[in-house]
């Protein structure tokens, strides 16, 4: 009798893999925010959701009262000495400043100057309407028409896709009413991340975001890709499409955690060295060694990146380290 269940165990198991692989968000999900996530995630996941809360994703845009010195010491970065505006006309914080920090008055629009905080400075940007041109991948559940939003914030759900079905269903189907990413290839889950890491136009040419993309869809029947020429914001995706590592099934997943903070730049798995000779160490044995090899004068602190990736481009591509060099 045993061994006659064993085959269908097996069939069961092995069809649950396979939906769970194949898996996809039903149509009829809708979204639920993040903290009904974090509800259950907390105690099954609750590394990643500690990563998560307090990382760069769920505080991507921030509502912020001005009167709470609190609120205003845990996420206001910059020095309002000769800031072109005034702290009482912030209300929303764009980004967590660790790099740089952008805000919006009670009404969207974009405040005139951003802090830039490595040099600790304002720089001058266009006072654009947020709600269109920021807010859409500062926030999760974005409504062109309504102007309107359910979570401030990089949510769950702008990766996972909508949760409604996953939260209700019965244990035996959850893996196959919610995205995951790490059972999707590597093109489609770089999509996932070029949803908003990227320069292009929806394909209605309404839009710099692609309107009604859903995560684990085809990003290219949403979005068309621009033709970028030198460095430039969020064009990570762009960059990276058609490049040797995109030919390889190198994406985006493969070096970075989406999850929030690991330690290393740029939310990577591993140090920066460690990530390219991670697939590289036969080519490459140290910096230094390398660096002579091509007759580039590499500084003591350099990284692969350093060439390789100028100014955070993802185009890895070897003719820029000649450039660097020069």
């Amino acid at each position: 009798m045993k061994h006659g269940l064993r085959p269908l165990l097996v069939v069961a198991v092995l069809g649950l893999l396979a939906a769970a692989l194949g898996a996809q968000v039903p149509d009829n999900a809708r979204y639920v925010g993040s903290r009904m996530c974090i509800t259950c995630h907390r105690a099954t996941d609750r590394e990643v959701t500690t990563k998560y809360v307090e990382g760069r994703m769920a505080n991507a845009l921030i509502e912020v009262n001005m009167d709470n010195e609190e609120q205003v010491d845990k996420y206001l970065v910059c020095d309002f000495t000769d800031a072109p505006f005034t702290r009482d006309d912030i209300a929303w914080i764009l980004a967590t400043g660790e790099n740089e920090q952008a805000y919006m008055d009670a009404d969207f629009q974009v405040l005139p100057a951003k802090w830039i905080v490595a040099e600790n400075r304002w720089q001058e940007i266009p006072a654009v309407d947020g709600f269109t041109e920021c807010v859409p991948c500062h926030s999760t559940d974005f409504n062109t028409e309504e102007r309107t939003f359910r979570v401030a914030g990089v949510g769950c759900e702008s990766c996972h896709g909508p949760g409604s079905v996953h939260q209700t269903a019965a244990p035996a189907n959850k893996l196959t009413t919610i995205l995951q990413l790490n059972t999707l290839d590597a093109h489609t889950s770089s999509m996932v991340c070029g949803q908003c890491h990227s320069k292009g136009r929806s394909t209605d040419g309404t839009s710099p975001f692609p309107i009604g993309y859903k995560p684990g869809a085809n990003l290219d029947d949403f979005m068309v890709q621009e033709e970028v020429t030198g460095p430039g914001q969020n064009q990570q995706y762009t960059d990276l499409v058609g490049t040797q590592h995109w030919e390889n099934e190198v994406g985006c997943l493969t070096c970075h955690d989406p999850h929030g903070d690991t330690g290393n730049p740029a939310q990577l798995h591993q140090p920066i060295n460690d990530t390219c000779l991670s697939c590289h160490a036969d080519t490459v044995t140290d910096i230094p060694t390398h660096a002579a090899e091509h007759n580039v004068e590499a500084a003591a602190d350099a990284t692969c990146a350093t060439c390789h990736m100028p100014e955070g481009r993802h185009l890895f591509d070897s003719a820029v380290a000649a450039e660097t060099a020069g």
